[in-house]
């Protein structure tokens, strides 16, 4: 199966996933099941909102697999214009140590503002642009999440 292929299929199965977390939280909260009333209920309301992630995660991932490729290809057409820039590509230790430090809960988002604005240490360029894109991207998520949690309060104030 090709990468792009690959990522594509990971893309919708994990908007599809989001589409069932969405699904099941409001059929909890309109059933009852869900409710802020007990311990209990409030642990399965966090337990709910933290299985977002996981998709959210499969889906920046495979964004940014597909922008590699993309620059590979890119890369490939255009030989003459790589060799006249000597940056070498950050390799696939260098990906996977990039994500385990954006594992880390503080030191990730900390970590992303460093690669995208820092002029300390020299960045790869690509580098550089992915770490913006994943600030843009954590922003509008921000945004999202709180509108959600916001309506979700305010139909639970509605209905008590």
């Amino acid at each position: 199966m090709k990468l792009k292929s690959a990522c594509i299929f990971v893309i919708i199965s994990s908007f599809l996933w989001i589409l069932n977390e969405f699904f099941w939280l409001f059929n909890g909260f309109y059933e009852g099941w869900l409710n802020f009333d007990e311990w209990k209920s409030i642990m399965n309301v966090i337990l709910r909102f933290l299985m977002f992630f996981p998709p959210l995660a499969l889906i920046f991932l495979s964004f940014s697999l597909l922008g590699t490729q993309t620059l590979k290809s890119h890369e490939a057409s255009n030989q003459s214009i790589q060799s006249s820039n000597n940056t070498p590509s950050v390799s696939l230790g260098g990906w996977l140590i990039t994500f385990l430090i954006l594992c880390i809960p503080i030191v990730g988002i900390v970590m992303l503002f460093v690669w995208s604005y820092g002029n300390s240490n020299p960045i790869h360029p690509s580098k550089k642009t992915w770490a913006q894109a994943m600030l843009v991207w954590l922003l509008i998520l921000t945004v999202l999440y709180g509108l959600f949690v916001m309506i979700m309060l305010s139909a639970y104030n509605y209905r008590y």
